[in-house]
């Protein structure tokens, strides 16, 4: 059975209240609190979990996005509206989701949303683990690659990853700073249920991917790419020559779906953000369908499983 985005207008139980219509409030702190002024969304999209709701009303209105590309205990988080004029130009903020997680510092990366302007993206609730390889290019000493794994697999974690809905209880709003005094606080309401909707959400793009969650959920290990640094070296040779020197950027997630004899058998590019050199015509699934090479996921027993493998992968100039 497919999964359509068509989902995105299904209203979660939670925190379902219409605010009153007012865009933002300033606090006693001086920093400008936003106000839901729907219920949380959620979209059950084919390739990823989408989770949305709007903040203040008419010209004032911004929104936020959580989204999961991959079974995770992290989630890229999209912030758009007009509220983003108090942050300033920059790769850096100060993100906190409060009150149970402190304050940090983030890098994020500015786009555009039609119908609201600017736009942020970053990775949430967690500071996410990155690795960073020299390009390929001799020519151009400062290009980079980073590739960013699920965390379970850079951990060697065994199981199948998800939101910790304990952290989620004890999360009730976002707060962003840009080192000016004002910070923006949007009041999210109580976590622990939207956690739980996009674990359910993930729960069914896996099955959607063909494999069975719970046989995933008992890994004993999952799949480990023993070629990724030569196969990585080979996607970065084909970063077009022209998006090199427009100093164009490319981030994407990698799906691969490894048998239980570790063969890749599907690969799925997840876009981010990608140069317009550099979409989706790119050979990186070629590349890796050819010459990736995996130790299989185990099973409680130890006994070779089909299963998923993920990473994030970053050009940079």
């Amino acid at each position: 059975m497919g999964r359509t985005t068509s989902q995105f207008g299904l209203l979660l139980g939670v925190a379902a209240t219409v605010m009153p219509s007012f865009a933002y409030a300033e606090d006693t702190t001086d920093n400008i609190v936003l106000k839901p002024s729907s219920a949380w969304s959620i979209d059950y999209g084919e390739t990823s979990c989408r989770m949305g709701r709007f903040f203040g009303e008419g010209d004032d209105k911004s929104v936020l996005f959580l989204e999961q590309h991959n079974p995770s205990s992290s989630f890229d988080w999209t912030l758009a509206g007009p509220v983003l004029k108090l942050v300033k130009a920059g790769r850096k903020v100060k993100v906190q989701f409060g009150p149970g997680i402190e304050e940090r510092e983030a890098l994020y990366d500015d786009g555009k949303l039609a119908g609201f302007g600017r736009a942020i993206v970053s990775q949430g609730p967690f500071v996410p683990v990155r690795f960073t390889l020299q390009a390929a290019d001799k020519k151009k000493d400062t290009e980079r690659s980073k590739q960013e794994d699920n965390p379970a697999e850079n951990a060697g974690a065994s199981g199948l990853p998800e939101l910790d809905t304990t952290t989620g209880k004890s999360i009730d709003w976002l707060s962003i700073g840009s080192g000016n005094k004002q910070k923006i606080i949007l009041e999210l309401g109580n976590m622990k249920k939207p956690f739980m909707a996009m674990n359910e959400c993930m729960e069914s793009l896996v099955k959607y991917w063909g494999l069975d969650p719970e046989q995933q959920k008992h890994r004993s290990k999952v799949p480990v790419w023993t070629n990724k640094f030569a196969a990585v070296k080979t996607i970065l040779e084909t970063y077009p020559a022209e998006a090199l020197r427009a100093g164009a950027s490319a981030e994407f997630n990698i799906r691969i779906m490894v048998d239980d004899k570790g063969r890749p058998t599907d690969c799925v590019l997840t876009n981010v953000t990608t140069a317009d050199a550099f979409g989706k015509n790119s050979d990186v699934c070629k590349i890796i369908m050819a010459r990736a090479k995996f130790e299989p996921a185990l099973d409680q027993d130890g006994e070779p499983l089909a299963s998923y493998f993920t990473t994030r992968l970053v050009y940079s100039t």
